[in-house]
């Protein structure tokens, strides 16, 4: 909390981060605010503790807490006794048969009553927080959000990959789990080399990879492994592939596959880009450190055929980066426009 009045402020102004804690340090949050709730003298300045207390409350008594239950905690939180489970379990239907989490058991709570009608809300208890993968289906004509949706199929700590669907951007359905950790949904193989969990991937219309060949739908996502259960495991962190199960069938898109090929790309970084196409025909990608890797071709692509080309000084390691083609030149100013040596992308 900054002081009430700085000098160099014409106005009072508070500032509150909120952490994710352990619950010692939840309950000093709480003791300390309602302190700072009754000691200003006016009531302009009590309204401003209010609000740090509330916060801080709110904080402590988070519904995702509550969702993951005893002794759960997310990555990130600092008890390191405690098991990482994310959460321990999940129901069948909302407040039915508990059991490990998977594809049969995938809420963690009930559904948030009155949720957002026109923003994206999990609706299986588990909370959300980074968007993954959104794409048009050409072939069905949906369109597709999916999201790290905080539950894990053990021995994982999650997230994994949550879905919605639309047909107009306004309204939307929730989906199953697309990708689950360590298992396939589609087939109920299961597999070591993302056992930890799925992370924020993204989405690419590939000739080839729909129907009778026409442009289709590949997820390429980050899988966490762990080294004492997935070989050439040695950044905790590769690249894999994921396609429509039943592409033709599947209107939704419900249910996905996992590439034979996986891993595409070991002891990697996270957060793959959309790929994008170069004029010789080869798909590129970048992750969070800048690192570029390419398929050669379409069939190379979803054949999961992937190499490393480097790092680029012209990208900057950033969090689920994206990359945007800019438009070619006005008509008539072509060879200015391949003078000034431009660049190709955003």
């Amino acid at each position: 909390v900054l002081p009430w009045n700085p000098p160099h402020r014409r106005r009072p102004y508070v500032v509150v981060v909120v952490c994710r804690s352990n619950e010692a340090t939840r309950t000093r949050l709480q003791e300390s605010s309602r302190a700072a709730y009754t000691s200003p003298p006016s009531s302009r300045m009590r309204l401003y503790a209010a609000a740090v207390g509330l916060l801080a409350i709110a904080a402590a008594l988070s519904p995702r807490d509550a969702a993951r239950g005893d002794g759960a905690r997310s990555v990130g939180d600092d008890d390191d006794d405690v098991p990482v489970r994310n959460p321990p379990q999940c129901y069948d239907v909302p407040g039915g048969e508990l059991a490990d989490c998977g594809p049969s058991h995938q809420f963690c709570d009930v559904p948030f009553e009155n949720a957002p009608a026109y923003h994206l809300m999990d609706q299986q208890g588990c909370a959300e927080n980074d968007p993954n993968g959104p794409v048009f289906d050409p072939v069905h004509g949906v369109f597709h959000h999916f999201y790290q949706i905080h539950l894990a199929a053990p021995p994982g700590s999650g997230p994994d990959y949550g879905h919605f669907v639309s047909k107009n951007l306004i309204e939307w359905a929730a989906l199953p789990v697309a990708i689950w950790n360590g298992l396939d949904a589609s087939t109920g193989a299961t597999m070591a080399y993302d056992d930890v969990a799925i992370y924020t991937g993204s989405a690419t219309l590939v000739p080839g990879a729909g129907p009778t060949g026409a442009l289709g739908v590949v997820q390429i996502y980050p899988g966490l492994c762990d080294g004492s259960r997935q070989d050439n495991c040695q950044t905790g962190t590769l690249l894999a592939m994921a396609t429509p199960a039943d592409y033709e069938g599947d209107e939704l898109l419900v249910n996905w596959t996992k590439s034979a090929a996986n891993p595409i790309v070991n002891n990697t970084q996270r957060d793959p880009s959309t790929a994008w196409k170069t004029a010789s025909g080869e798909w590129r990608l970048r992750t969070y450190d800048s690192m570029v890797y390419g398929a050669a071709s379409d069939e190379d692509f979803i054949a999961g055929t992937w190499y490393e080309i480097g790092k680029s000084p012209d990208l900057r390691t950033c969090e689920c980066p994206s990359l945007y083609p800019l438009p070619a030149s006005t008509p008539g100013f072509e060879d200015a426009y391949d003078e000034a040596d431009l660049p190709t992308h955003v």
